[in-house]
Formats: C-alpha cells, structure tokens, sequence
C-alpha cells in the first residue's frame, strides 16, 4: 500500500466539542481526537447509524499518555505541609483510581502506578500486591493520626500538631490545587477528590487557571498540588529524566530530588540494550518507575487512552484514512482535515 502522502494538513481547534462531532458526522474531518464524553456521545451514534465511513480507536498509544496529581516539594510561601510524606500518603490512600478509571474515563483508561505506560511492556513497572498503594478510609486517617494531625473542633479539617517541622503547629490541611480550565477529566477528578479528601481532613481549593498560568507556577514552583499529564517518546528516557534532579529548573514539574533516582537513572543511560526483559536496562529501567511511584511526590491516576475517530468524506473527496491509529494524544480538542 505504501506510504500515505499528504498535499495538505489543515488543523482545526474547536472551542465546543459538539461542534466537532457534527463535522465529524457531516465527514468535515477526516481524523479527530477526543474527549471521553465525545467519544462515548459519537460512539453511541454509531451504533444507531452504522457506517463504515467512520473509524474509531480507544486504547494505548506510543506517546504514553499519563495523568498524575503533582505535589510540589519546593519551600514555598504556600503551604509546606503538603511536603510531609504522611500528608502525601493519606491523599494518596484516599485517591480511588478505579472510581476515576470506571466512572471519569468511563472505563476506557488503566489505573495510573506510575508516569510510565503499559505500552512500554517489558521496560513498565506495576507494583505488587505488597507495594500497591490501596484506596483505604482508615489507612489514611491512621497516617494522619500517628503524624500528629488531629482534627479541629469542629471536624472539619485537620490541624499541624506541636512539633511539626513543615509548618507552624495549628496549620490547616488545607492546599490549593491548580487545574486547567479546558481539561474536562482533570475537573472532574479534582471535584471528586475535593470530596473525598474532606472525608480525612484535607481542604482542597482548586483554581481553574489557563495553561499559561499554569506552566509560569509549576514551572517556577509555586503552587500546592497540580493536576498534570505526561506524554513521551516510544524510548522512555525523557519520563524517566524528569523525574530525577537533572531536570530541576527544567521540566520538573514537581521539583523531586533523590539521590538514589538519580542514580537508577544515570545507569538507564548507561545501558543501551532494552532488547531483552533481564537485560540490565530493563531492570533498571523498572527500578526507575518503582522509585518515582514510591516515593515521588506524585499521585499517578490513569493511563488515558487514546481516543479517535476517523472519517471517510466521501462525496467531499477526502482521502480515507485507516480506522484505527496510534499517532495523536486523547487530550487535544482539535480535528484534522486532508486536501485530495
């Protein structure tokens, strides 16, 4: 068949999903990604109006889309007791992944254990039954208590106890969370998890903010936690440096330092050979991941899928294009047109 070649790319930004979805089925675009609530919507209109002119694809795809909660550990005017690994591990026991899996991405995303994807088989990582975090009420109520965060007289958020080294003893767990408006699985996450953290007695405010805003205060970081997603390149090297102390003032986005990371790291490097699952880079690679989803401040939450459609124009003169494809993101908004 050869490759495919194009006269002309024609990429289009949509502001309203609804508007894509009836160019799609007008057979205006010939490639878009979606959003899980357009993907569901045009999939069940598929069913109602069978055709074959229209392809879709929902699973992995080799820029390894994550999505993670980021929880910054720089010293900064916000509030420091979000540094505490206790306060890190009770939100991260209080973080019900299955929900957001089945309900949020409607069952098309896998459970977040790391920045990592499945897609990279023998160099991913998923914990066992021993190092999985569970999501458990009174685990992360006991995390608090033995931390010495008792709750105020109200029960209604938790307070710093004497001693505390992160914060003045009194503080509350209280964090702001930065979110980007356009991300609707993001909101959706952040809404829930508000929820479910005030069950333990951690205050959640979220603030809806662009992208630009976003990027100037995770970058310089100044923030609390941050609803982020990762992508990289089939070779895993780019996830797998942010996460060590080369990327600081760099692509850190949660300004993580160990020197025991960097140091896994820094022999990925070194070995080259990923051609064999007990090749030395494929254990390193993997101690890696299980260092980051150990002890990164970072709440991995799914591995989104990728979520297309494809449509043949038909009448209109468009080239058709394959039905299945793993070559664009789930998280733009934006279709893809071609000239004949």
């Amino acid at each position: 068949m050869g490759a495919v070649k194009f006269d002309k790319l024609i990429i289009e930004f949509y502001l309203e999903p609804t508007a894509m979805e009836v160019d799609i089925k007008r057979g205006a675009i010939d490639l878009a990604a979606l959003s899980t609530p357009s993907f569901n919507t045009l999939s069940d209109w598929l069913v109602d109006n069978p055709t074959s002119d229209i392809g879709i694809y929902s699973g992995l795809i080799c820029n390894s889309y994550s999505v993670a909660i980021d929880v910054c550990m720089l010293e900064n005017q916000y509030n420091n007791l979000r540094r505490d690994p206790a306060v890190r591990k009770a939100m991260a026991l209080m973080t019900n992944k299955e929900f957001i899996r089945d309900h949020i991405y409607k069952g098309y995303a896998a459970t977040g254990y790391s920045i990592m994807s499945p897609i990279y088989e023998d160099l991913y990582w998923e914990p066992s039954a021993e190092e999985i975090i569970p999501f458990d009420e009174a685990l992360a109520n006991q995390a608090l208590d033995d931390a010495g965060y008792a709750w105020n007289g109200d029960h209604t958020v938790r307070l710093a106890g004497a001693g505390n080294i992160y914060n003045i003893p009194g503080t509350e767990l209280a964090f702001s969370a930065l979110v980007e408006t356009e991300l609707f699985e993001d909101k959706a996450t952040a809404q829930y998890l508000k929820e479910q953290w005030a069950m333990i007695g951690i205050t959640m405010n979220i603030e809806f903010v662009d992208s630009a805003n976003w990027n100037t205060r995770v970058y310089d970081g100044q923030y609390d936690l941050a609803f982020t997603y990762w992508s990289g390149d089939p070779d895993p090297n780019y996830l797998l440096f942010i996460q060590s102390s080369y990327a600081l003032n760099g692509w850190s986005e949660n300004w993580y330092s160990d020197p025991r990371y960097d140091y896994n790291y820094t022999m990925s490097i070194l070995e080259v050979d990923p051609s064999s699952e007990r090749s030395t880079s494929a254990i390193v690679r993997r101690s890696c991941m299980r260092s980051a989803a150990t002890y990164a401040p970072s709440i991995p939450t799914a591995v989104t899928p990728g979520e297309m459609i494809t449509s043949a124009a038909g009448a209109a003169g468009r080239r058709t294009l394959p039905g299945k494809s793993t070559t664009t993101g789930p998280r733009t908004t934006s279709g893809l047109t071609s000239n004949p």
